[in-house]
């Protein structure tokens, strides 16, 4: 099962900022009610203070159980 979602988020105070989030999950059966899951999480904001960076990247993995 794949997913993606992504959001762009205007600041109210000041109207040139903004930032934007995507994301991106994998989800593949292992065994009987055992899944792998695997995901990327990218966030930007295009006018950071001073000191912090633009971009930031997770990527994470995991294992998930159905209980059916």
């Amino acid at each position: 099962m794949l997913g993606q979602t992504f959001s762009l988020t205007p600041t109210w105070n000041i109207m040139e900022d903004w930032l934007a989030n995507a994301s991106a999950t994998l989800t593949v059966p292992a065994y009987k009610r055992l899944n792998i899951a695997m995901g990327v999480i990218d966030g930007y904001l295009n006018n950071p203070p001073p000191s912090f960076k633009k971009n930031s990247f997770q990527l994470t993995t995991g294992l998930t159980y159905s209980f059916r």
